[in-house]
């Protein structure tokens, strides 16, 4: 078999595993739903941390309809207590495990229900599975978003404050777009950034922590609050996995080899 079969031949057997390397990846809006189920959605657990936590998806008209009005279908989680201030005490987590390893990106929209003052929405990341006790670090990593005055805050799963942004605080009863991302430096260690804007140019709240180590490669994703009602919609988490660089490389390759055998032909018929 020639090389230029061989590359060939890699690249389609790489091609053909592509899709399970994407497997691993979230892309939910609740649509798939029945208006008022209690029951987390396939594929989801409801976790309390303290106290009791509730879910249930709204009634209609009540989701995102992904660029800041109302439509569809949401997910909406409450929590009447919390262990630590800057932890959830209830989420909705995704059954997937992800890999820190790996780059991972993402996006969800989330409305916080007026109750009080400085409600609150929360996103951690990390091993949060089957719930945590709030007292070991680098677990996982407690995003949480305040209504009204007062400090963001992203927390280490000990609560310790890793970084802070002050700010008005986002407006409860309205839907508002939060992007993020992981960029693994070495091992499980890399940097987190999470930002919330408003549908449009305007940030509402920046959060970030540069160098950060978890303590397992395998981590999930949680959406809650510390002791309120948010609703959660459109949520979207990609890895990137290595494999994919790979496959450019092979592609690249198959490319060049191709260049290799036009210039190698073209040599031989002139002689």
């Amino acid at each position: 078999m020639t090389l230029k079969k061989t590359a060939l031949c890699s690249l389609l057997a790489t091609w053909v595993y592509l899709p399970a390397l994407f497997s691993a990846e979230i892309a939910f809006n609740f649509e798939s739903e029945t208006a008022d189920d209690t029951a987390p959605p396939s594929g989801w657990s409801l976790v309390s941390t303290a106290g009791t936590a509730t879910y249930k998806v709204t009634s209609a008209g009540l989701g995102s309809n992904g660029s800041g009005g109302s439509a569809g279908l949401a997910g909406q989680v409450s929590s009447d207590a919390y262990l630590k201030t800057n932890l959830p005490g209830g989420y909705l987590v995704n059954n997937t495990v992800f890999d820190v390893t790996q780059n991972i990106t993402g996006s969800f929209d989330i409305y916080a229900l007026n109750e009080a003052t400085s409600d609150d929405v929360v996103m951690v990341f990390g091993n949060i599975g089957s719930g945590f006790a709030g007292n070991t670090k680098n677990d996982f990593l407690s995003a949480k978003f305040l209504e009204g005055s007062g400090d963001d805050v992203l927390a280490d799963s000990d609560n310790t404050s890793l970084n802070s942004y002050t700010t008005p605080g986002f407006t409860n009863d309205t839907w508002v777009h939060a992007t993020f991302s992981w960029t693994p430096t070495s091992g499980n260690t890399g940097n987190f950034s999470i930002t919330l804007k408003n549908f449009g140019p305007t940030t509402i709240s920046e959060l970030s922590k540069t160098g950060y180590t978890f303590t397992s490669s395998a981590a999930q994703f949680g959406f809650g609050s510390v002791n309120d009602t948010v609703r959660f919609d459109n949520i979207y988490i990609i890895p990137e996995p290595a494999s994919l660089a790979l496959f450019a490389l092979g592609l690249s390759g198959l490319l060049g080899l191709s260049r290799f055998g036009s210039r190698s032909s073209g040599a031989s018929t002139k002689s």
